[in-house]
């Protein structure tokens, strides 16, 4: 450790952390996406999201606010040295092209953004054996200039006991507290707002059932049940070509959309161009949709609007029009991850705009990285996430639709 005193440091830690808690994420959604995109990096196949409250009182009642937020995968986990390098920004696998995560800044940089405090605990064999190590806003401020050294310190029965799995041989449980800057109160809205999101982001993963996302709010200690309690994040299609998605009905269970004109009958509504980088050829896949004629209008013959839909308003004013106006935009994809949806494309105010879908697919690197994995994984078979019967789901099922079951557990403390 040199500390802030040296006079020839060339950067100030303490500055350059204050720096880049400003770094640009939108909000905690986006913030919270970054630290997904670890777990799928580290092929969990179960990754929840925990946002827990506590009661704070008023002037005239009594109101819950998110006091932290954690995420718990079983993904491979990571030993001492690489936990340790995850924490520091710029380093972690970053360099590996065939990860999510390019530059090693997600974790640092996303938890920063959001709160003073990240902690990690990660595990190779056996909850019990995960090593800890955290950041503190506070005493990088103070001259602290490494990350400080990983510990030997079991995960806390309070996030094993909200699990809906038993932890497992491997995995990372993040913990993020004194959230400073998270955008939402409670813990529904800060879910709420960040579910459609990453139903959208990682829309391939959980269509295809690469990846269960659950998303499980928490209050005093308990997670909450019922129709505002925990449930799974459902695939978020900005094209509205995939069935069984979060899209309002009638179109949760059915595309809202088809190809457009082009492509061929193998691949309708897709076109390849052909790129160059570093002297590679690549092949970049345009997918292009337009909405099926019963999006928009209540008289197609066999696709009735719901009841409680006024067939004589505008099908843009409708819960499915109010959707796909939340995704108007080019959906960028890399890896089966969206970068961004760019809007810019479209005229904002032109109601028409929401009608159509893009999405542009960037290819897998064909450089193969260099990095070792420093974990070793067991076979897929014994890692399936389980279901309310302890049984393995098979690989490209997905759980009903809009299921929002968890188990009891028989946590009573308030968040830690």
């Amino acid at each position: 450790m040199t500390g802030e005193g040296s006079k020839y440091r060339i950067v100030s830690p303490s500055l350059t952390v204050k720096a880049m808690r400003d770094s640009g994420y939108k909000n905690t959604a986006y913030a919270l996406a970054e630290l997904i995109d670890n777990s799928i990096d580290a092929e969990a196949t179960l990754v929840q999201v925990f946002a827990c409250e506590s009661p704070v009182q008023g002037a005239t009642q009594t109101r819950h606010r998110v006091d932290a937020i954690a995420v718990l995968d079983n993904g491979k986990g990571m030993d001492a040295e690489l936990l340790r390098r995850a924490l520091k920004y710029g380093d972690g696998l970053g360099g590996d092209r065939n990860r999510i995560g390019r530059f090693g800044m997600g974790l640092p940089n996303s938890s920063m953004s959001q709160c003073t405090k990240v902690e990690v605990w990660s595990w190779t064999n056996g909850s019990p054996n995960a090593m800890y190590t955290y950041l503190d806003l506070e005493e990088i401020n103070g001259g602290l200039d490494d990350v400080p050294p990983p510990v030997h310190r079991p995960v806390p029965e309070y996030w094993s006991d909200l699990s809906e799995a038993p932890l497992g041989t491997t995995g990372t449980l993040v913990v993020w507290s004194d959230l400073d800057r998270v955008k939402w109160h409670g813990a529904g809205a800060t879910l709420r707002n960040t579910a459609e999101l990453i139903g959208r982001v990682y829309r391939h993963y959980l269509h295809d059932g690469r990846v269960e996302i659950k998303m499980a709010p928490v209050r005093e200690g308990k997670v909450l049940e019922g129709d505002n309690g925990a449930y799974f994040a459902e695939p978020n299609d900005p094209l509205y070509l995939m069935d069984s998605t979060g899209t309002p009905a009638p179109f949760g269970n059915k595309p809202m959309f088809e190809p457009f004109d082009m492509g061929n009958e193998k691949e309708p509504g897709v076109a390849y161009f052909p790129i160059t980088v570093d002297g590679t050829k690549h092949s970049v896949k345009v997918r292009a949709s337009i909405a099926r004629p019963e999006a928009r209008r209540a008289d197609v013959e066999g696709h009735p609007w719901p009841d409680n839909a006024n067939p004589n308003r505008d099908a843009g004013f409708h819960p499915w029009g109010q959707h796909a106006r939340r995704n108007i935009g080019i959906s960028l994809v890399r890896q089966g991850r969206e970068l961004d949806l760019d809007s810019k494309w479209a005229i904002g105010y032109d109601p028409v705009e929401r009608w159509w879908g893009i999405e542009v697919e960037f290819p897998r690197s064909s450089t193969t990285s260099s990095a070792s994995r420093t974990t070793s994984r067991p076979p897929r078979s014994s890692r399936l996430s389980p279901t309310s019967t302890g049984q393995p789901r098979p690989r490209g099922t997905r759980r009903p639709r809009r299921s929002r079951t968890v188990l009891p557990n028989s946590a009573t403390r308030a968040c830690p």
